[in-house]
């Protein structure tokens, strides 16, 4: 195959999974899980499909003492992080 066809079979690749990204995001409660191997841009695609829905990534610190009680506190903080600042919450 030509290289320059490789680009362009990988541009449309990548115009599929962000519209299918961005479909899930902007259904209400839509979630996804993306698998796949290192370096596929799984990261890259979900922020700019959050970008272009206007929301907010969470991305939770991960370490080895990364636990349920740490999982825990990142969702109590979370939920208040989404609202935009014009909604008032009691």
């Amino acid at each position: 195959m030509v290289r320059w066809l490789y680009s362009v079979v990988n541009v449309r690749y990548v115009l599929e999974h962000l519209s299918r990204i961005t479909r899930v995001l902007r259904i209400p409660g839509g979630h996804a899980l993306l698998v796949g191997v290192g370096g596929s841009g799984r990261q890259s695609l979900t922020k700019l499909a959050a970008a272009l829905s206007t929301l907010s990534v969470f991305q939770p610190e991960i370490s080895k003492n990364y636990g349920l009680n740490e999982w825990r506190e990142d969702l109590k903080v979370y939920p208040f992080d989404c609202v935009p600042p014009s909604v008032r919450i009691s």
